[in-house]
């Protein structure tokens, strides 16, 4: 178990750190945290530079071994504007995160992004060890809030906001590009591998098994002090959850109001495929199966559309690109994403009945009504595609999850709402084209200075 932080795969400003969750009937679990930190490695300040959106641009150089997980640009000349040292608090300062902040910002944010509670002033208190289960919490369970740690005073960084994203289903994080560009406008990064997944996963482990998104309030309330932990109780906190990762995200926001100031979430699983009425039909035998045969296979169709948008497949593998598309810099269309085989299956991981139980009773949550009470930006292609056979328009679309039903739920989510719908996006936004991924960082960098953080500070 890492005590501490520990240079992560991904290359040169990525940590990870991995934590010990409560065991189950397939022994111990574990949740692995990862955050950037570009000035605690070599980073080349020297090269940093700012793409239109402060998006990092990767060379068109193929990767060594498309089999090792070696990340898209991990050997190019890559970097986003690091943050200036004129503009950090020397250490010894004892500068807060937000007080650089506009007159009367922390006064004027409203009641409901606040902090849900202070955690008691212990100063023995051992703060992540043993978390409750998800279903000890309840929904209106209290999120505690680290007192002032030593330390914490002298971040260099200063952050405006702190950032967790979580992955969605057959997944882990391995969005460098989201990384850098959050670091790019003031954010501190965190990313968390959920238990059996990515990092995460462990040796005789059910891939991705859960029975109750409950479960996941145990790596969700471990990141939440962690970043408080590091960055201080008055920082802003963003949480970003990508397809089964956004509903796991809004139901975990709903269950406990205020612990986020703000919900980004990337098309996010909120419905069934098809209709409500499909999922209505089909949840009483998903039921029984969960009770009486909850880790049986059960037969999904499968194809490999996605993983070949994700991976820049063509039809002749020496090909430099994607036909059309030679001399460009964009990993779309040269090297793709490269995700590791081992942490991701091209044609998706089995589906069990007691896991899909958790999604639908989720899904049927959000039928109900959530009320997460922060602003909620919702981002998603602009349509959706299946098929049985290979079509260059798989480049350009969600073939995971019909986005009207996302589009249907979003008004579901709370009060305050908006969503984006982007031409050419495929499933995971961050992941597409550039002059859409980078809108799509334009429009989080948009949502994060109107809502969640001062914009002076960014």
């Amino acid at each position: 178990m890492a005590e501490r932080w520990e240079p992560d795969f991904l290359g040169p400003g990525f940590f990870a750190r991995t934590f010990s969750l409560p065991d189950d009937d397939e022994g111990a679990v574990v949740t692995t945290v990862v955050r950037y930190r570009p000035e605690a490695s070599n980073f080349d300040a020297g090269k940093a530079h700012h793409a239109r959106a402060g998006v990092a641009q990767y060379s068109s150089k193929k990767t060594a071994n498309p089999g090792v997980a070696q990340q898209p640009g991990e050997n190019a000349d890559l970097s986003v504007a690091a943050h200036s040292p004129e503009k950090t608090a020397a250490p010894d300062a004892a500068q807060q995160p937000g007080e650089n902040a506009g007159p009367g910002f922390e006064q004027e944010r409203s009641a409901e992004r606040k902090r849900a509670v202070e955690r008691e002033p212990d100063a023995e208190q051992k703060r992540i060890a043993q978390p409750k289960r998800g279903a000890e919490r309840g929904r209106d369970a209290e999120i505690e809030r680290s007192p002032e740690p030593e330390g914490w005073k002298a971040n260099p960084r200063n952050p405006a906001f702190a950032f967790l994203a979580v992955h969605g289903w057959n997944d882990y994080f391995y969005q460098t590009e989201l990384a850098r560009y959050v670091d790019s406008i003031g954010g501190a990064f965190y990313a968390v591998d959920l238990r059996k997944f990515g990092r995460s996963l462990r040796e005789g482990q059910t891939f991705g098994y859960i029975r109750n998104f409950d479960e996941y309030d145990d790596e969700l309330h471990i990141c939440h002090d962690l970043i408080y932990e590091e960055l201080g109780p008055k920082i802003p906190l963003v949480l970003y959850g990508h397809s089964t990762g956004g509903l796991a995200c809004a139901l975990w926001a709903d269950r406990h109001p205020g612990a986020a100031d703000g919900l980004v979430l990337n098309s996010p699983w909120l419905e069934y495929h098809g209709s409500t009425g499909m999922r209505q039909a089909g949840a009483p035998v998903i039921e029984v199966l969960a009770r009486t045969s909850p880790t049986v296979v059960l037969p999904t169709a499968e194809d490999d559309f996605y993983q070949r948008a994700l991976t820049a497949w063509r039809p002749d593998p020496d090909a430099e690109a994607v036909p059309g598309h030679e001399g460009s810099d964009d990993p779309f269309w040269t090297t793709g994403w490269n995700p590791n085989p081992e942490f991701r299956t091209g044609s998706g991981a089995p589906v069990r009945p007691g896991w899909l139980s958790a999604v639908l009773n989720g899904h049927a949550r959000v039928a109900a009504g959530l009320d997460v009470g922060c602003p909620i930006l919702v981002l998603t292609s602009a349509r959706s595609l299946t098929g049985n056979a290979w079509s260059e328009d798989f480049r350009a679309v969600d073939s995971v999850l019909d986005v009207k039903q996302i589009w249907k739920r979003v008004p579901e989510l709370g009060s305050h709402t908006t969503l984006v719908k982007l031409d050419d996006a495929v499933h995971d936004v961050t992941f597409s084209r550039r002059e859409v991924r980078e809108r799509a960082f334009e429009e989080i960098g948009r949502f994060l200075r109107a809502y969640v953080t001062d914009p002076a500070r960014m």
